[in-house]
């Protein structure tokens, strides 16, 4: 009676050990300097009006396409400020976005001849100070692409607004490139879960069998603990009398 009741109960217990839970899919989104997010097209919003240059295409500008590889920048373009100290207005750039993690990717460069090369940025995260950033050139003429200049991964899901601004005294130059954003896009994907049914003192193996679908049936019946018996999830020393 034992034996028969054990056996009924098999199919159930193969079930639970199958349990299927579901997660949230996140995807990175990419916010270009100049087209702006890959999916919503929202641009980012440079301040003052007229203080920046389009980095790839200002010919009085210093640090130029002669200086910067445009291949090995983000789509190609990037915008180009110079803050001049504190008679100067605030340059800023400001990135709107929904998600849950947020990455700022600028244009870091060393010795240019005539040009002040500094880089120095104080970020703020929903209107609150998050971070200070500055590049001290070296004496070197190398360019740092895809330089991560501000991040952060601990936000909740929702609306978001970062601004990186560069302020106060000295020559401070700005090449962005791009932001990238990290986002819960509403679909869910399935999980699959192991787990232990203490009762029946009875574990699932999944990580013993290649695939417990193509477990026979016959040897679950038979409480044979090889070659499927981990598939169906016994122990020989959960077999009963």
């Amino acid at each position: 009676m034992w034996r028969l009741v054990e056996k009924r109960l098999l199919p159930l217990l193969y079930l639970s050990a199958h349990a299927v839970t579901t997660h949230a899919v996140l995807t990175n989104r990419t916010i270009d300097d100049q087209k702006g997010d890959s999916v919503t097209g929202a641009v980012p919003v440079f301040l003052p009006p007229g203080g920046w240059n389009i980095g790839q295409a200002c010919d009085t500008c210093t640090v130029n396409s002669a200086v910067i590889a445009t291949e090995k920048v983000f789509d190609g373009t990037w915008h180009d400020s110079s803050h001049a100290g504190l008679t100067d207005s605030n340059k800023t750039i400001v990135v709107n976005f929904t998600g849950s993690a947020i990455y700022m990717y600028n244009i870091l460069v060393n010795r240019v001849p005539a040009t002040h090369t500094l880089t120095r940025l104080e970020f703020f995260l929903d209107g609150d100070h998050a971070f200070s950033f500055i590049h001290v050139p070296d004496n070197t003429t190398d360019v740092i692409y895809n330089a991560l200049v501000y991040s952060n991964t601990s936000m909740p899901q929702g609306p978001h607004s970062l601004q990186a601004v560069a302020s106060g005294n000295g020559t401070i130059l700005t090449l962005f490139d791009y932001a990238i954003y990290t986002v819960d896009d509403g679909t869910q994907a399935p999980t699959q879960s192991t787990t232990t049914n203490s009762a029946a003192g009875c574990r699932f193996r999944n990580d013993s069998f290649e695939d417990p679908r193509r477990c026979h049936r016959r040897w679950c019946d038979r409480w044979d603990p090889s070659p499927c018996g981990p598939c169906c999830g016994y122990l020989p020393s959960t077999l009963p009398p």
